[in-house]
């Protein structure tokens, strides 16, 4: 191929206002089986003399495709060449790669979600790499029509899911496939690992650097949020009415979608982690939160092994 390209090039050199056909590297190039099956394809639309005014093109077409299949470098490297029609004649067209294709929409997916504390295995979350187990399929059903009724009417009103179960059976990794599905239709989601962010918000008081009023709001009027994990450690009097309730109070009044996991049952979740914060016995108040929680979320009940383990 090299000897090809030397041997045009030096033609074309030499020729600068016309192609000649009888180059062995020009005859090559058309008879790439490529060319051919375009030619044949639009034969009744190329020009009568496609051959002299493409020639180039031809070759360029069939030059960078060799280079390709031998793992040399290209021109445009990421995007591979196409043969189109441009008046008549035959052009190329140079089209992202699927590798290249598949960075893109990683980087657009990750630009789209806002991950706080969330382990790196959300990123790669798919409903395709979701093994569906007897246990998982009720919900992944659940979910998928949730983002199909979501995506058709997202003017309207659609209430979420309050998802519990043991440690280790995926809950966590679910909501990330859910994220990236989102994400992949240009949907914005914030993903929060609650018990982290909520020892944040607590060692953010007093901190200039950190703008604690700032992540709240921005949390707060995200599109599509997700709480991981709601529950997993007692919360303070703060945390629960200042930082959680100003949240959910927000997105029940401006009905935006709110996802949960959790290891309790809404009622357990009352009880045992909102009622009882280390400060007081407040049953009233911890209502008044699963009130806003209810009214988010339908609740859900997810079993299966607790992978963690590797059962």
């Amino acid at each position: 191929m090299e000897n090809m390209g030397k041997e045009l090039e030096k033609y074309l050199h030499n020729n600068p206002q016309k192609t000649n056909l009888a180059t062995s590297a020009v005859q090559a190039a058309f008879a790439d089986a490529k060319v051919q099956k375009f030619i044949e394809a639009n034969q009744d639309k190329l020009a009568i003399d496609f051959k002299e005014k493409s020639a180039s093109k031809v070759f360029e077409f069939v030059n960078q495709n060799h280079r390709l299949q031998i793992g040399e470098n290209v021109m445009t490297p990421g995007y591979t060449p196409t043969l189109i029609l441009n008046g008549g004649y035959i052009d190329i067209a140079y089209q992202p790669s699927k590798q290249t294709q598949q960075h893109a929409k990683l980087v657009a997916r990750n630009a789209r979600i806002n991950a706080i504390n969330m382990p790196k295995a959300v990123k790669v979350a798919t409903f395709d790499s979701l093994v569906v187990t007897s246990e998982r399929n009720l919900i992944v059903n659940q979910l998928i029509d949730w983002i199909t009724n979501y995506l058709a009417t997202p003017d309207e009103y659609h209430r979420a899911y309050y998802i519990y179960g043991d440690y280790g059976i995926g809950k966590t990794y679910l909501m990330g496939a859910l994220a990236n599905e989102l994400a992949d239709h240009g949907i914005n989601v914030t993903m929060v690992h609650f018990p982290t962010f909520a020892v944040e918000m607590r060692n953010s008081i007093g901190d200039k650097n950190f703008d604690t009023m700032g992540q709240i709001q921005r949390i707060k009027q995200t599109p599509i949020l997700i709480l991981d994990d709601i529950g997993a450690e007692s919360m303070s009097q703060w945390i629960r009415d200042d930082v959680l309730g100003i949240i959910l109070e927000y997105r029940m009044q401006n009905e935006l979608p709110t996802f949960f996991t959790a290891n309790f049952d809404m009622q357990q979740l009352q009880d045992e982690q909102l009622t009882e914060t280390r400060q007081a016995h407040e049953p009233v108040k911890a209502e008044r939160i699963m009130q806003r929680i209810k009214f988010l979320a339908t609740e859900q009940i997810l079993t299966g092994k607790n992978r963690r383990l590797g059962n």
